[in-house]
C-alpha cells in the first residue's frame, strides 16, 4: 500500500503563491511540482458571500468552470439543500 505523502504548510503556501503568480494552470503546476492531480485545489478556495443569491451561485459556478477547471469536459458538483439549486442558477 502506498504511503500518504504529507506537505508542510509552508510548502502549501508557496505552491499556492506560485499558482497565483505564475499564470500556469493548476494541472500544469501540479505536474511541474510532482503533485497528484487535483491536490492543489484541495489546499485552497473558499467563497463566502453576504447573501446566497442565484447570481452569487452562478458567479461561483462560472469561476469553477473558467478558472479552476478550464480543461475539464465534465465537472461533478455536490450541493446541499440551499436555495440555489434551480435551473436559473446554471452558469
Amino acid at each position: 500500500m502506498l504511503e500518504k505523502k504529507t506537505y508542510s504548510e509552508e510548502f502549501k503556501r508557496e505552491a499556492l503563491r506560485l499558482l497565483e503568480s505564475s499564470g500556469k494552470t493548476v494541472a500544469a503546476l501540479e505536474r511541474e511540482l510532482g503533485l497528484s492531480h487535483g491536490l492543489l485545489r484541495g489546499w485552497r478556495e473558499v467563497n463566502a458571500t453576504h447573501q446566497r443569491t442565484h447570481a452569487d451561485f452562478a458567479n461561483c459556478m462560472k469561476e469553477l468552470v473558467d478558472i479552476h477547471f478550464p480543461e475539464a469536459q465534465v465537472i461533478g458538483i455536490v450541493l446541499d439543500n440551499l436555495n440555489t439549486q434551480y435551473p436559473g442558477c446554471r452558469a
